[in-house]
């Protein structure tokens, strides 16, 4: 009893200090860096739950204002709103009328840094006059945890349509695969593991000791490596088309062409279309930079960073990293116009995706 009793005032004290200081009680490390973009810490615990299967997944019901942590502005803050639905996934549940749009992705799709209206899936929803489209976008997901998300997704929603949108996560580095991981928690010492992570007192412990170890040792590898990436997303479109939806390839990953030819390829083999991001926001900017297309849009952007915007804070990347894609006045016009942060689309950005997608997605083809 003595033992049962000190376990359970550990285990509360720990719950105290983690209500105080929720940051010590962070999962793991691409959670942490997701949770370190919510500014108000006592609320980015609401946002995660754990999930044995996928790692981690959205929790169902959230609402949060949510401050945009890359702007320093010299007024009020930027915030932007972040709802999750009762499924937890971002924004409504689906409707009935209209196509039946189920866009699966990372956190582009999901839509950080922008509200829940601005998302180019919330935007399909408005253009094609279809309530029926769900959000499925998760920040931090890979084309792994995606394969292993959709086929649930395909049987409860039934889409006529769905866009696939990963990459960036992929490409993060990792003491294990997700593969590795999954095989990881299959295991008995992984089971109980994942049983213990619920408890307060082990969150805080590991928490501490991943801070007083630092950089994990062990080698490092990608989450997904690319033949698993291009077999993860091949699989998911034969499951689309198993089920009987058209499918839709995005390229969403900003900061270089790395799964171009990929995903050109497995659209040509599969014959579904292919929308490469980052040269049709390229593309895009040079219309707006000649006055042809969402002039008005964009001058407001511009308007609002010269009047409030001190500076924009660097995320994910060291300042040089920054300085080097920001490097002339087109490329920082561009970056204020269409992007939240270097590899998040802004508003703007989201209704240029949403244009193109509409007339594939909203069509027979």
């Amino acid at each position: 009893m003595l033992v049962l009793g000190s376990l359970v005032a550990a285990e509360l004290a720990a719950c105290g200090l983690l209500a105080w200081v929720p940051s010590l009680g962070d999962p793991w490390s691409p959670v942490a860096t997701l949770e370190s973009d919510l500014a108000v810490v006592a609320q980015r615990q609401r946002l995660y739950v754990r999930d044995r299967e996928l790692f981690w997944r959205l929790a169902p019901n959230v609402d949060l204002l949510v401050e945009n942590g890359v702007l320093e502005t010299r007024d009020e803050p930027v915030r932007w709103r972040l709802r999750t639905n009762a499924l937890g996934f971002r924004g409504h549940l689906p409707g009935s009328g209209g196509p039946r749009v189920l866009a699966v992705g990372d956190s582009s799709t999901f839509g950080f840094r922008v509200n829940d209206d601005e998302a180019y899936a919330t935007r399909l929803a408005t253009a094609c006059g279809a309530r029926g489209v769900l959000n499925a976008g998760i920040p931090g997901y890979t084309s792994y945890q995606g394969r292993r998300l959709l086929p649930a997704l395909l049987t409860r929603f039934r889409p006529d349509v769905v866009t696939i949108a990963f990459g960036a996560n992929d490409r993060e580095s990792a003491t294990l695969a997700d593969a590795e991981r999954a095989m990881w928690l299959d295991t008995a010492v992984g089971r109980l593991t994942y049983l213990s992570a619920g408890s307060a007192l082990y969150r805080l412990a590991d928490g501490v000791l991943r801070r007083l170890a630092g950089r994990p040792s062990g080698a490092l590898r990608p989450r997904v490596e690319p033949g698993a990436y291009r077999e993860n997303v091949d699989a998911m479109i034969a499951l689309a088309r198993g089920a009987g939806a058209r499918v839709v390839l995005l390229d969403l990953v900003f900061l270089g062409p790395f799964y171009r030819d990929t995903l050109r390829e497995l659209a040509v083999r599969w014959d579904v279309p292919y929308i490469d991001g980052r040269a049709l926001l390229d593309a895009a900017f040079e219309r707006i930079a000649a006055g042809e297309a969402y002039t008005e849009e964009a001058r407001r952007w511009l308007d609002f960073y010269r009047a409030h915007v001190l500076r924009v804070r660097p995320v994910y990347f060291e300042p040089e990293f920054y300085r080097s894609r920001l490097a002339t006045d087109r490329q920082q016009r561009q970056f204020m116009t269409l992007m939240a942060d270097l590899i998040h689309p802004n508003a703007l950005g989201h209704r240029v995706l949403a244009d193109a997608l509409t007339p594939i997605v909203c069509g027979d083809r």
